[in-house]
């Protein structure tokens, strides 16, 4: 069978023509900055456009755009002809991707009107086009003979000759030298040429105005980057003899550095012709001493040492040559306005800048930083592609670019480009990967005398044949492992028969003790919800059946528990904010898996990286909940009622506990990793969203109506701990979206995709009517990953999957196009008018975050501890005020209920009243001063009132009548609407007068024929059945969830955070990328949440603590599962 004929994989193909398209659209709008243009003169100065003169700035233009355009024509016209036989059908296909191309380029250059700097122009339209053509044209001519290349390539590792690398970067050399192609085309020009100082004959009058150190650096590079051209024309030449391959080098050298003296930008001179044939000259004299060396022995021997020593003289070189010559100052007020003035989007001060000068700088920048990853592998390096290890690399790249580019700030004259950052990371990548790659060809090939005198090679299509002789290199190096394998079975039988009896005996020991505790648990759990404020004996009966089934299935947990999260919160109810019902059902779950413990199954396996952080952030999540909790204040009335309690920290810490709990109680199922996620979680997940989306049609059926977008209400769904604001209800539909979306993808019949729909549609519209920018920039993070990994999983299908999956994808675009042009209103426009002002006041909240944060080693190691934040604030901030100011208080024999001043404060039950009419609340209170005691029975929800009765109670001073005070109501024209959209009713009361106190002895509503409708009046069982709410936002949450991150636990756990976050969701990405949709569903879902983070505390509901981290680690550990399984 010819080399051609076979399958090749088309995705590389695919991801190349995507990231092509996107760059493109990327470096045609910016700079992102719009104005206002009507469509119809628009597209009336679109057809306007003339042909003008083609002048030499125009030309390098004309031709930066063509090579923008060339990676497109050539990745477009490969992904779609690779497998295609007929030349007809590649030629048609290529004349299609041309005008795909040409279409791409109209439609860029006609947005380009809306771009204050940018017009439309013919030129770039033709180079453009010209540029798709070309690409399209190079893959017909060498596409045959880079399929194999790559498809081999994407199984074993990127395997090709030496030779052939010599050659390409050979290629790339002069294409690079040549730059941007903007040759003379008039004799004027030419003219213009001789008269210019910009050539010499030896040197030019402008050769080194820069600092001598930073001539001589540059000197260097141009003698280092000719030397491989040295080493490629010497294996060219079939001779033993160096003369011949000598004298091309010399030509060679000077020829490239005469073409520069045709280009309009061009720079030449006799030394730098001499510096590029010296470098060429040199490479063909190298050739013998390489063949002669031991690489292998030299790296592992002296790699770490040799890394060490060029460590200094690198960054000495990397600050002169960014820095120069240039005067430092230390004046933090200047830099700070300077980083102010930044504009942070990458490429964009190349976009005011000549095409040259543009390309010379990021050139620049790649020579820079790619050795700092030669040297990270000499140091740590092997012959692997993949891991941690490379995106470290790259992290450290953009660190080190990151600090190169901040000290410009304190550099009179340089202004820091933050381009930079990105271009450092790749850099030092792409120095890496390099490395590798030779290292890896090495030792798979190690170079013999012919391949150094240059034999002839054999065709690529036979060569790659060669590497894989009827079994892969992977199936034979598995043969070779079974007999070592077999062999170290073999020699433990002994071992394994003398330890049997104790493993037994420990196993048995291990089972009896896990029963022990589950049977303790299962006990305190069904205390518990006896015992419940509200609903005990359907919880009861919940958990009895909930318990069966978990005995029978071990993995019910993963449907149940996400589908209660979102639909099971009776903490309005219970006044119960620290331990709910989702608790309860928790507890549940670890008591029956204890019950059923089989020891000796170990643990789920994730990623060493993962693991490493996972361990480290769970360190320091115990080291912070300790400075947190103590000391230890009494378990009294106010122990789980506020969020100033030093308890609060259990409440902080218990969504990552119970995920990592539930994480490691994993391994007592029977299935697979990925099997417990396709088949329970992602249900669950599903199902959740579903009851979610119920809950915001109630709710807004229920309070401003379905189609009232005028009503500034927010829904909160059942996150009850959105009495103090808070982010939960969109972070959680944007956390579960994804899911929703994946199950109808794991659906075999796309008749499934109708309800998803359906409930796209709800969850947008919940999303919408949250009226949160954070769960705006959430959700669209959230499906632009989804729409990729989509596209991705495109790539890599075949057949009508294919099709069906980038139907799913496009679905929420869909319905987004569809549904949210009729979802907008006043307050819409308000909340997105107030960006501005709001993001100022973020950014000062964030600053008063820091200031109370504590001055010591350890807060800024382990961080104030868990939970803090509340009480930090209350006792620190600037304005005095005192949130939520109200607690339990002992006098005499009785409870009281101290109500305070200061800030914003509601003290709340739920009604159940049996009818409407007449009703009379008694109040016996006391004040320390003449005061105002508020009375409201509202239409509420959680937070936002509607349709009120209210009153005001007068006090007395202090140690004057305790009352009782009479209020009489009617609730006429409350709790309106259908059966199944009712209004709930809340009593609620406030302390309006400015600092005093108020002890409330005793409350009571009672309904005309004399019943109590109030629960616990008289405080004597605490908060039991009573909540607080406030408008007052700021107190509770940090706003930003790595800075709340930071606060609570210091540079300890905001780095693990970080990079605990940051290793699973490039496992995943790595993982989507490949086209696994499931992985960018899980991807999406992180990404949405985090995205919610930046402006929000995320983590203030522990619930949306819980599925995050499960999402996580459920998700790296499926992807380490199956990548393992695959090997």
């Amino acid at each position: 069978m010819r080399p051609e004929a076979r399958y090749h994989d088309s995705g590389p193909y695919g991801w190349g023509a995507l990231l092509s398209l996107l760059a493109v659209l990327y470096l045609t709008l910016l700079p992102f900055e719009f104005q206002e243009v009507a469509v119809a003169d628009a597209w009336r100065q679109f057809l306007a456009m003339q042909v003008g003169p083609l002048r030499s700035r125009a030309r390098q233009q004309w031709m930066a755009n063509a090579l923008m355009f060339l990676p497109l024509g050539f990745f477009m016209t490969a992904w779609l002809t690779v497998n295609l036989r007929s030349g007809f059908a590649r030629l048609l296909t290529a004349t299609l991707v041309g005008v795909f191309c040409l279409l791409v380029t109209a439609a860029v250059e006609f947005g380009q009107i809306w771009l204050p700097y940018r017009n439309p122009s013919l030129h770039d339209i033709s180079a453009n086009f010209t540029g798709g053509v070309a690409g399209a044209a190079l893959w017909l001519a060498a596409g045959r003979r880079l399929a194999p290349l790559v498809t081999v390539g994407r199984r074993e590792g990127l395997q090709i000759s030496g030779a052939r690398a010599l050659g390409l970067y050979a290629a790339f050399y002069v294409a690079v030298s040549l730059l941007p192609f903007d040759f003379f085309l008039s004799l004027d020009e030419l003219r213009a040429r001789l008269a210019s100082d910009h050539w010499s004959w030896w040197k030019r009058a402008d050769y080194c105005l820069e600092s001598l150190i930073q001539c001589r650096m540059l000197e260097a590079a141009q003698y280092l980057l000719a030397v491989p051209l040295g080493l490629w024309l010497r294996q060219r030449f079939d001779r033993r003899r160096a003369g011949p391959a000598l004298l091309a080098a010399i030509a060679v050298g000077v020829a490239v550095e005469a073409a520069q003296w045709l280009l309009v930008t061009g720079r030449a001179d006799g030394f730098s012709a001499l510096l590029r044939a010296a470098g060429a000259a040199s490479g063909v004299l190298l050739v013998p001493a390489l063949w002669r060396l031991d690489l292998r022995r030299m790296r592992n021997r002296w790699g770490g040492t040799l890394a060490l020593l060029l460590v200094v003289p690198y960054v000495l070189t990397l600050f002169a040559l960014t820095l120069g010559n240039s005067e430092f100052h230390g004046d933090i007020t200047r830099a700070r306005e300077q980083f102010q003035s930044l504009r942070l989007l990458p490429f964009y001060y190349h976009y005011f800048v000549p095409e040259a000068v543009a390309i010379r700088s990021v050139l620049l920048n790649l020579m820079l930083y790619a050795p700092l990853g030669g040297l990270l592998w000499l140091w740590c390096g092997d012959d692997r592609g993949s891991g941690a290890r490379p995106v470290a690399v790259a992290l450290l790249g953009a660190l080190a670019a990151l600090v190169v580019e901040a000290g410009k700030l304190f550099v009179d004259g340089l202004r820091p480009d933050p381009t930079s950052v990105w271009l450092g990371a790749t850099a030092a990548w792409l120095g890496w990967w390099l490395c590798t790659w030779v290292w890896r060809q090495h030792r798979l090939t190690p170079i013999r005398r012919s391949d150094v005198v240059g034999n002839p090679q054999p065709p690529l299509g036979k060569r790659v044949q060669a590497l894989t002789p009827g079994t892969r290199g992977e199936d034979r190096r598995v043969a070779g492992s079974g007999a070592q394998d077999a062999g170290r079975w073999g020699e433990g039988i002994a071992r394994d028969a003398s330890e049997s009896g104790a493993e037994s005996l420990g196993s048995e020991s291990v089972s009896r003790i896990a029963r022990s505790i589950g049977v303790m648990l299962l006990i305190v759990t069904l205390g518990l919800a006896i015992t419940w404020p509200v609903a005990s004996p359907w919880l009861v009966v919940a958990l009895i059946f909930y318990a069966a089934w978990l005995w029978r299935q071990s993995a019910a947990w993963l449907l149940v528990i996400p589908v209660l999260v979102p639909t099971l919160n009776l903490s309005l109810y219970t006044g119960r904010f620290f331990f709910d019902e989702l608790d309860l059902f928790l507890l549940a779950t670890v008591a029956v898996i204890a019950l059923r413990w089989q020891a000796g199954r170990g643990i789920v396996s994730l990623p060493r990286t993962v693991a490493w952080a996972l361990a480290v952030f769970a360190l320091s999540v115990a080291i912070s909940l300790g400075i947190g909790l103590l000391p230890l204040p009494p378990a009294d009335a106010n122990a789980l009622v506020h969020y100033t309690n030093n308890y609060n920290a259990l409440r902080d810490a218990k969504g990552f506990l119970w995920a990592l709990l539930l994480f490691a109680l994993l391994r007592q199922s029977q299935l697979s990793v990925e099997d417990l996620m396709q088949r329970w979680f992602v249900p669950g997940m599903a199902l959740g969203l579903t009851g979610a989306a119920g809950v915001v049609l109630w709710e807004r059926a229920a309070y401003p109506g379905l189609f009232d977008f005028e009503i500034r209400y927010r829904i909160s769904g059942l996150f009850t701990d959105m009495h103090v604001g808070g982010p939960s209800i969109e972070a959680y539909l944007v956390m579960a979206t994804p899911f929703a979306l994946l199950w109808a993808w794991q659906r075999r019949h796309w008749a499934w995709q109708i309800p998803t729909l359906g409930l796209l549609v709800i969850v947008l519209y919940g999303v919408v009517v949250t009226y949160s920018r954070a769960g705006y920039l959430g959700m669209v993070v959230a499906l632009g990953v989804i729409l990729a990994g989509a596209l991705a999983g495109a790539v890599a299908l075949r057949g009508s999957r294919r099709w069906r999956l980038a139907a799913l994808a496009l679905l929420p675009l869909v319905v987004a196009g569809l549904v949210l042009p009729h979802m907008t209103g006043s307050f819409f426009e308000s909340r997105i008018m107030q960006l501005e002002s709001d993001l100022d006041s973020r950014k000062a909240h964030w600053r008063l975050v820091m200031d109370l944060r504590g001055p010591g080693l350890r807060e800024a190691v382990f961080g104030s501890g868990l939970g803090r934040f509340p009480q930090a604030y209350a006792w620190g901030n600037p304005e005095g005020r005192s949130p939520a100011n109200f607690g339990y208080a002992k006098r005499a024999e009785e409870t009281v209920l101290r109500l305070g001043t200061g800030d914003s404060l509601f003290i709340n039950q739920r009604l159940s009243l049996p009818h409407r009419g007449d009703y009379i609340v008694e109040i016996t209170a006391r004040a320390d001063q003449p005061s105002r005691l508020a009375l409201f029975v509202c239409e509420k929800h959680v937070r936002h009132f509607f349709t009120c009765v209210d009153d005001r109670v007068h006090l007395p001073e202090a140690g004057s009548n305790e009352g009782p005070w009479l209020w009489r109501f009617n609730t006429d024209g409350l709790a309106t609407g259908p059966w199944f959209a009712r209004r709930q009713l809340t009593f609620s009361f406030a302390n309006t007068t400015n600092d005093s106190i108020i002890d409330i002895k005793r409350l009571s509503l009672m309904s005309s024929d004399g019943r109590e409708l109030l629960r616990n009046g008289d405080f004597s069982q605490g908060g039991r059945y009573w909540y607080f709410s406030t408008d007052h936002l700021w107190p509770w949450r940090t706003e930003n969830q790595w800075l709340e991150v930071f606060f609570a636990q210091g540079w300890l756990g905001l780095l693990s955070f970080i990079a605990l976050t940051l290793f699973g969701m490039l496992a995943l990405l790595r993982s989507a990328a490949r086209g696994v949709f499931d992985d960018a569903c899980l991807l999406a879902a992180l990404a949405g949440t985090l995205a919610v983070g930046v402006f929000s505390a995320v983590f203030w509901s522990p619930r949306l603590s819980l599925l995050f981290y499960l999402i996580l680690l459920l998700g790296v550990a499926a992807r380490y599962a199956r990548r393992h399984n695959q090997r």
